[in-house]
C-alpha cells in the first residue's frame, strides 16, 4: 500500500511539473477515512463535487481552476526552504547556563526535560540521578539505584509521583521517596501523561515482547491494557485516549466513554489532538508533521533534521540552521526562533515566565519570547561596534556602525548601506523619515535613505542630539557647549549659533539635552548640570565638584507630565522640583529612594519614555519605572531579568527608541540590537519570593527562614551564607545584602545590589548579629528581610573564666596529690609526672604573657578571642583526663592540644609560621599515647627553636607514618638547633617538659621493650646558622595501658 501511494504521488508530481503548474516539490495532502483500509485520494484540496455530485479525482484536481491555489502553496513551500537556508535575520535571547551563570556545567542533556509546578526545570544528566534548576542554582533532588532516565514528576492527593524510564517512586517529598514494583521486572517505562487527575504510561517488556498501558490516581496503580504494538495515553482535548499503533493502522479508544473505536487506515504518531477530526502527527519515516483536518491531511512542515521526542501543543522542528517552536494550537505560530543551538531532542516551554528550555549534547539554553536580537545586522555575520539607533515615524529602526556604515530594520528584512567608511558615534536621531548620524570623526550626516545623504556641518563632533517643541535642533559640540540651528536651516549652509561659557554653559563633553515646559534647554555631563534660557541667550550651571549639585552623568529626560529627571553616573535618578525661584538651587533635586536607583557602581546611560512607563537604561541593567503609579505616590520599579538580557557588552550611551503605538522599545549594546516586547513583559504575573538561608561554618550547616534567630558556637565566627529561592518564573531577583549588631545602625558590611547569592563574613566578635535582605519583586516592589544570627560568647568570656584559670590548675594539683598517697611507689611517681605534665601546660609566665597580649582587647578583638579559644579548649581537655586519673589520652585529643598550641604561637609570637602537615591519618584517633608527648616536642621546637630564628621562612613540619607494627611522627623544623638553644637564657626553666616525657617513658619500659622511643637530631647540619631539629617518634601499636592503670 505505502510503495502504491509513493508511485501514485510520484506521477501525479511529474505531470504536474510538466504542465508547468510545480517549481517545488508539492506538499502531501491527502483524504484519509477512519476505519476505512485504504486511501481514498491524494492532493484533494477541500472537497470538490462533480456535476453528479460525486468527489473530483486527483487529476481532475491538477486542472487549470485549481493552478492559483496549488500556485500559493508552492510559493509558501518556497519561502520555507529559503528560510531554512539561510539564519533568520532575527532570534529570541538565549541564555546558556553554565558554571559562570549557575554553578555548573551540563553534560550528556539528551534526556526528557519537564518545568516543575513551583517553576523548576526538572532533568537527568546522567542516569539514576534527578536534578532541579532553580532561579540560581542547581540542585541534586535525588539520586537512586537502577532508576533510569526521569521523566516525569507529578503530585495527586499531596503525593509525589516521580516517573524514571527503570523504575516509579512515589512518596510526599522527594526525600523521603519509596520505589514502587509495578509491570514487569525488566519493564521499561515510558510516555507519562496527566489528564483529568490521572497519571497514565506506558510499560514495555523486551522478554515478554508486550506493552501494558497503566494508571495511578494517587493512590493506586491499576493496569488499563495490554497490546503487543506500542500503546500508551494522549489527550484528546483533555479527555484520555488510549493509542495503538500498529504496522498498519493508528486506533483511538476514549478511556472515559464508551464510544466506539475509531482506527485510521495507516500508522502514525499524534503529537496534538484538539479532536479526532483535527490534530498534528508525524509519521515513522519522519516525513515532516502533517495536520488532519476533517479528513485531509496537508504536510505543514517538512522533515525534521532532528527527531523530536515531545508531545503536546510546542512542536520544536530544526531546519539544520537553528531551531523554532511552533504553537500548534495557533496554526503554527512561531514562539521561539534560535540559532544559539542547531539541534535538540527534548525541550520544556514555561507559560508562567514565556520562555523554552532547549538541551542537547552538553549544550543547556533558556530562549525568552519577549526579547528579540539582531546579531547580523553587518555583513550578515555580526552587529559590531553599534552606538546608534533612530526609529523613523514608519517604523524604520536605522543602527549606525563605529566600525563603519548602517543598516536599516523593517518588519520584512535588513537593509544595509553600501557607505562603509562611515564610522557613526552616540547620538543618532531621527528627523520625520530622515535621519541624522553624528560620526567620530568631524561631521554630522543627514540621511534621506540609506544611500542618500547632505552633510550638516563639517566641523562639529557630536554625542548626542535634541530637537525642540520649536522646532530647533541642539547639538552637544565636544569640548565647547553646545550648538544649534533652526530645522528648516538644516540643510542649508549657514552658521550654528552657539552656547558656551561666555553665555555661562560652562560644561564641556555634554552628554544629554532636554527641554522644559518653559522652553529652557537643560544639559548634563560628567561635571555637572546647567540650564540655558534662548529668550535670554543666559545659562547657569552647576558643579558636581563644587557640591553645587548631587548630579553628574549621561542621561536626562523631560517626561509627558512635565517633570524632568536626571540619570547619574552612580545609577542614582533625581528628578526636578522647582520650588518657584527663578535661580537653579540644588535642593530643588529629588532622589528616587528605590534600591535599584539609590545608586552603585554603574551609570545611567538614557532615559526614554513609552506610554506612561520611564524607561531608565544603565549600562547593565533596563529599569522601568511606572509614571502613572509614581504620580499617585507609589514607586514601583521593575527590571528586565538580566537572565533574560545575557548582555556580553554594555548598553550603549542614547541607544533606545520607540513609538507609543508599537508594543515594543528597542535599546542597544554595543554589539547587539534588541527589541524587547514590552507589552507582553508588562503582562507576566508576579512572583514574589521570600528567600531562605544556608549558613555553612566550616564546621555546621544551618537553615534559616526570615525572623528565625541561628545560634552558632563561639569558634563558628566565620561563615558563609547562601540565599534560596524558588519561583515559577525561576529568575534570579536583585538583591541587596548587609550585616549589623543589632540594635545597631552600623552596617559591618553593605553589599551592592546584584543578583549574588552567596555572602563571605569572617571573624566576627561574638554577640547578636542582623542579616538584613532587601528583595526587589517582580511587580517593581522591595522587601526586607531580616535574619537574626547570634554568635555565643566563650565560656572564658564570663567572669568565672577567671577563676577557673586560677583555680584548675590548684584544684587539680590538689586532687592528684590527695590520691598519690592511695597509690604505690610507680602510680605515685605516674602521678607526679602527670602533675608535671599538667604544670607544664599551665607554665605561669607563658599563661602571663598570652594573658597579658590579650588585656583590653579581649572583648572586640578576634585575635584575642581567637587566643583564649585555644587556650580554653586545652584547659578543658587537660581538665578532663586529669579527673580520669590517667596521663593517657588519645591522640585526637593530643592533635589537638598541638593544634592549638601551634595557634597561640603563631597568633602572639610567630605570625610568619608556616606548618606544613604531611601524610596525616595513619594514627587511629583513639590510640593513646601520654598526654603532652607530641605537644610538648612541637611547643619546644616553637619556642627554643624557630622563635630565636632573625629572619623567614619559619618552617614547622609534621609527617606521620605507619608500619606493621607501629606508628611514626617526624616533628621538624629550621631554627636555630638544640645546641645554640641551650645556650639561649631561659632555656633552663622549661626543660622539664621533656624530661617528664623521659621519665614516663622509663616506667613504660618496665612493661613494655621500647614501646616509645624518641631520638633527636639536627636537620641540616652543613647550615651552621639554623641547622634546625628533627625529632622522631615511634609508638608501638599493641601497648596495654591496663597493667599500669592507676
Amino acid at each position: 500500500m505505502r510503495n502504491k501511494k509513493r508511485k501514485i504521488l510520484y506521477i501525479l508530481f511529474l505531470q504536474a511539473f510538466k504542465n508547468g503548474l510545480l517549481s517545488l516539490c508539492v506538499p502531501k495532502v491527502a483524504l484519509l477515512c477512519p476505519n476505512h483500509t485504504s486511501l481514498k485520494a491524494f492532493f484533494t484540496f477541500g472537497t470538490p463535487q462533480g456535476k453528479n455530485g460525486s468527489r473530483l479525482t486527483a487529476h481532475c484536481l491538477l486542472s487549470a481552476a485549481y493552478c492559483p491555489l496549488l500556485t500559493a502553496y508552492c510559493l509558501l513551500l518556497t519561502v520555507h526552504v529559503s528560510l531554512s537556508q539561510s539564519l533568520p535575520q532575527w532570534e529570541h535571547r538565549a541564555l546558556q547556563y553554565t558554571r559562570y551563570n549557575i554553578n555548573k556545567d551540563f553534560f550528556s542533556m539528551n534526556q526528557p526535560l519537564q518545568v516543575g509546578s513551583e517553576g523548576e526545570l526538572l532533568f537527568s544528566s546522567e542516569e539514576n540521578e534527578l536534578y532541579a534548576l532553580h532561579n540560581t542554582e542547581v540542585e541534586l533532588l535525588f539520586k537512586g539505584e537502577n532508576a533510569g532516565v526521569f521523566h516525569k514528576k507529578y503530585k495527586l492527593l499531596d503525593n509525589y509521583f516521580y516517573g524514571f524510564s527503570k523504575a516509579i517512586y512515589t512518596g510526599n517529598s522527594y526525600k523521603n521517596l519509596e520505589q514502587q514494583e509495578i509491570g514487569f521486572p525488566d519493564g521499561e517505562y515510558s510516555y507519562f501523561v496527566l489528564i483529568d487527575k490521572i497519571i497514565y504510561f506506558t510499560i514495555y517488556s523486551a522478554t515478554e515482547s508486550l506493552y501494558k498501558l497503566m494508571s495511578y490516581d494517587g493512590k493506586f496503580f491499576q493496569e488499563v491494557e495490554r497490546n503487543p504494538d506500542p500503546i500508551f495515553a494522549i489527550s484528546v482535548n483533555s479527555v484520555p485516549y488510549r493509542c495503538i499503533l500498529s504496522e498498519a493502522t493508528t486506533s483511538l479508544r476514549s478511556l472515559t466513554s464508551k464510544e466506539p473505536e475509531t482506527t485510521f487506515p495507516e500508522p502514525f504518531f499524534p503529537i496534538y489532538m484538539r479532536s479526532l477530526s483535527d490534530f498534528y502527527f508525524v509519521r515513522p519515516d519522519n516525513e515532516g508533521l502533517f495536520q488532519y483536518n476533517h479528513t485531509v491531511i496537508t504536510q505543514v512542515l517538512p522533515a525534521n533534521k532532528n527527531e523530536n521526542k515531545n508531545l503536546g501543543r510546542y512542536y520544536l522542528y530544526n531546519d539544520s540552521n537553528g531551531l523554532t517552536l511552533y504553537d500548534l494550537e495557533k496554526q503554527l505560530s512561531p514562539v521561539v526562533i534560535t540559532t544559539a543551538m542547531k539541534s535538540a531532542a527534548y525541550k520544556a516551554y514555561s507559560e508562567d515566565s514565556h520562555s523554552l528550555y532547549i538541551a542537547g549534547g552538553n549544550q543547556f539554553y533558556r530562549i525568552f519570547t519577549y526579547l528579540k536580537s539582531y546579531p547580523r545586522l553587518y555583513n550578515h555575520t555580526n552587529t559590531d561596534g553599534l552606538l546608534a539607533i533612530a526609529l523613523t515615524p514608519s517604523g524604520k529602526l536605522w543602527a549606525g556602525s563605529y566600525n563603519g556604515g548602517f543598516s536599516v530594520v523593517d518588519s520584512l528584512k535588513i537593509e544595509e548601506s553600501p557607505l562603509r567608511n562611515l564610522q557613526c558615534a552616540n547620538g543618532a536621531l531621527a528627523i520625520g523619515e530622515k535621519v541624522l548620524f553624528n560620526t567620530q570623526q568631524k561631521g554630522m550626516y543627514l540621511f534621506h535613505s540609506p544611500t542618500a545623504y547632505q552633510k550638516v556641518s563639517d566641523t562639529i563632533v557630536s554625542t548626542c542630539n535634541f530637537l525642540t517643541s520649536d522646532r530647533v535642533l541642539y547639538t552637544a559640540v565636544q569640548g565647547n557647549g553646545l550648538a544649534y540651528k533652526a530645522l528648516g536651516h538644516l540643510e542649508i549652509r549657514t552658521p550654528w549659533r552657539r552656547v558656551t561659557h561666555k553665555e555661562g554653559l560652562a560644561l564641556n563633553h555634554c552628554q544629554g539635552i532636554a527641554e522644559d515646559s518653559l522652553g529652557n534647554i537643560w544639559v548634563i555631563s560628567m561635571q555637572g548640570i546647567a540650564r540655558y534660557i534662548p529668550e535670554k541667550d543666559k545659562a547657569q550651571t552647576l558643579f558636581f565638584d563644587k557640591k553645587q549639585t548631587p548630579i553628574r552623568g549621561y542621561a536626562i529626560l523631560k517626561d509627558s507630565f512635565g517633570t524632568l529627571w536626571f540619570g547619574t553616573e552612580k545609577g542614582q535618578l533625581y528628578r526636578w522640583v522647582p520650588k518657584g525661584t527663578k535661580q537653579l538651587d540644588p535642593t530643588n533635586f529629588q532622589i528616587v529612594n528605590h534600591p535599584l536607583l539609590t545608586g552603585n557602581i554603574r551609570p545611567i546611560v538614557f532615559l526614554h519614555q513609552w506610554r506612561d512607563y520611564l524607561i531608565v537604561g544603565g549600562s547593565n541593567r533596563i529599569l522601568v519605572l511606572s509614571l502613572s503609579d509614581f504620580y499617585k505616590g507609589k514607586i514601583r520599579v521593575r527590571y528586565l531579568n538580566p537572565y533574560a538580557m545575557n548582555l556580553q557588552a554594555p548598553i550603549e550611551h542614547t541607544c533606545v527608541a520607540s513609538r507609543d503605538s508599537d508594543d515594543h522599545i528597542w535599546f542597544a549594546s554595543s554589539n547587539m540590537l534588541f527589541q524587547w516586547n514590552i507589552a507582553q513583559w508588562l503582562s507576566l504575573p508576579d512572583y514574589p519570593v521570600e528567600p531562605t538561608l544556608t549558613i555553612n561554618t566550616g564546621k555546621n550547616t544551618y537553615d534559616s527562614r526570615a525572623d528565625a534567630p541561628v545560634i552558632l558556637g563561639a569558634n563558628e565566627s566565620s561563615f558563609d551564607i547562601r540565599l534560596h529561592y524558588q519561583s515559577k518564573d525561576n529568575l534570579p531577583r536583585y538583591v541587596n545584602a548587609s550585616l549589623r549588631k543589632e540594635n545597631s545602625d552600623d552596617v559591618i558590611d553593605q553589599g551592592a545590589i546584584s543578583i549574588d547569592t552567596e555572602y563571605r563574613y569572617q571573624n566576627l566578635s561574638t554577640g547578636n548579629y542582623v542579616f538584613s535582605l532587601i528583595v526587589c519583586q517582580t511587580d517593581g516592589s522591595f522587601t526586607r528581610y531580616e535574619y537574626p544570627i547570634i554568635i555565643k560568647k566563650y565560656f572564658w568570656q564570663d567572669t568565672f573564666f577567671w577563676l577557673l584559670i586560677i583555680l584548675i590548675p590548684i584544684l587539680t594539683g590538689g586532687y592528684l596529690l590527695h590520691n598519690m598517697r592511695r597509690m604505690d611507689r610507680q602510680d605515685k611517681e605516674i602521678a607526679l609526672l602527670t602533675i608535671g605534665n599538667l604544670g607544664k601546660q599551665f607554665r605561669p609566665h607563658f599563661m602571663l604573657n598570652a594573658l597579658n597580649s590579650l588585656g583590653a582587647e579581649l572583648y572586640d578583638n578576634p585575635h584575642a578571642e581567637r587566643i583564649l579559644s585555644h587556650i580554653g579548649e586545652n584547659i578543658s581537655i587537660m581538665h578532663r583526663y586529669s579527673q580520669d586519673k590517667t596521663p593517657f589520652i588519645p591522640f585526637e585529643q593530643e592533635w589537638k592540644l598541638t593544634e592549638n598550641t601551634i595557634a597561640i604561637q603563631k597568633e602572639i609570637f610567630l605570625p610568619d609560621l608556616e606548618v606544613q602537615v604531611e601524610n596525616f591519618g595513619p594514627i587511629p584517633p583513639d590510640y593513646r599515647l601520654p598526654m603532652g608527648i607530641v605537644q610538648v616536642i612541637v611547643e619546644n621546637s616553637l619556642l627554643h627553636g624557630l622563635r630565636h630564628r632573625t629572619e623567614p621562612p619559619y618552617q614547622l613540619r609534621i609527617a606521620f607514618w605507619e608500619r606493621p607494627n607501629m606508628y611514626g611522627i617526624s616533628i621538624s623544623d629550621n631554627g636555630i638547633g638544640v645546641a645554640a638553644s641551650k645556650k639561649m637564657a631561659g632555656v633552663q626553666r622549661h626543660g622539664t617538659g621533656l624530661k617528664n616525657i623521659e621519665r614516663i617513658l622509663k616506667i613504660l619500659d618496665k612493661h613494655f621493650d621500647d614501646a616509645i622511643t624518641i631520638t633527636m637530631t639536627e636537620r641540616d647540619k652543613d647550615d651552621l646558622k639554623y641547622p634546625g631539629t628533627t625529632t622522631i617518634i615511634q609508638l608501638k601499636k599493641s601497648i596495654n595501658y591496663e597493667k599500669i592503670s592507676l
